[in-house]
């Protein structure tokens, strides 16, 4: 978030909820090789399951 912050990037924070972007605010398509993709969809698969683990 601070790399963001610092880039100009306007983040909004709402205890108890978390993060967001200023309404309107867009940040431009990032293009990411096959290796970044892949560990992207990998580490959100992971993600996924641990939170049904928790339920």
């Amino acid at each position: 978030m601070k790399a963001l912050e610092q880039a100009g990037v306007p983040i909004l924070t709402e205890d108890g909820k978390g993060y967001s972007l200023m309404e309107g605010y867009r940040i431009p398509p990032v293009l990411f090789t096959e290796s970044e993709a892949n560990a992207s969809i990998t580490a959100e698969q992971l993600i996924l399951k641990i939170k049904t683990l928790h339920l």
